[in-house]
């Protein structure tokens, strides 16, 4: 019973519940950055690297920076969130989750005492940074790979499984579908919410990412109790 237990506590940040919760904390931080830090996307690193593109082949020189450096503050934070995973220093999985959640936290409370007096790339760097680090860990919904601050993968993931459904008749394919359109619309809804309360509240509005956070923590705390 103990061994069964643990198991399933193990994983309980896997659950669909948690990746909605951060699929909503996703597109809201993707707006927030795109809004606000001059178009660049904190989340999607292929349209940095298209921008990037651009701006090199257009001889924009000058703006080289604000696309690259958030592609490499990104790559450092899947670094991160892989020896987060293999380390053994943190404490077993649900622990490393928590621990994960709540330094997500610390970061954006600096991030909205300092983002209107820094530079806007360090405020995208950062989400950059922090977003890695959530689809680094947060990589699973119940077995089947989810990304929740991009929707690219799980779109051609969710047309796949509908492929399965009808035409192999593979009922739990059905149910992975529906699961994949529920992440890809609550990144939506993250999304308008961010640019709603971004544009009402400019540099604060990052404080309503705590309450994201905070339900999910909530989420995963009450279920591996």
């Amino acid at each position: 019973m103990n061994e069964k237990k643990q198991t399933v506590s193990g994983n309980i940040h896997e659950s669909l519940c948690v990746a909605l919760i951060l699929a909503l904390l996703g597109g809201f931080l993707d707006a927030y950055t795109f809004i606000l830090k001059n178009g660049v996307f904190a989340n999607a690193q292929t349209g940095n690297l298209i921008l990037l593109s651009v701006s090199l082949f257009n001889g924009e020189y000058g703006r080289v920076p604000q696309y690259l450096l958030p592609i490499v503050f990104f790559s450092f934070g899947i670094l991160l969130s892989e020896y987060i995973k293999e380390t053994p220093l943190i404490g077993q999985n649900t622990k490393k989750i928590r621990i994960v959640l709540l330094f997500k936290a610390a970061v954006l409370i600096v991030i909205g005492f300092t983002s209107s007096r820094t530079n806007p790339l360090f405020t995208t760097c950062t989400v950059s940074f922090l977003a890695a680090v959530q689809v680094g860990i947060f990589n699973k919904m119940e077995g089947s790979a989810v990304a929740t601050t991009m929707i690219t993968g799980n779109l051609k993931s969710s047309m796949q499984c509908l492929y399965a459904f009808f035409c192999k008749k593979d009922k739990r394919a059905g149910k992975v579908f529906v699961q994949y359109i529920a992440v890809i619309v609550f990144f939506g809804i993250g999304a308008g919410i961010g640019a709603f309360l971004t544009r009402t509240f400019l540099d604060n509005s990052i404080y309503f990412c705590l309450i994201f956070i905070f339900a999910a923590y909530s989420v995963i705390s009450l279920r591996a109790a």
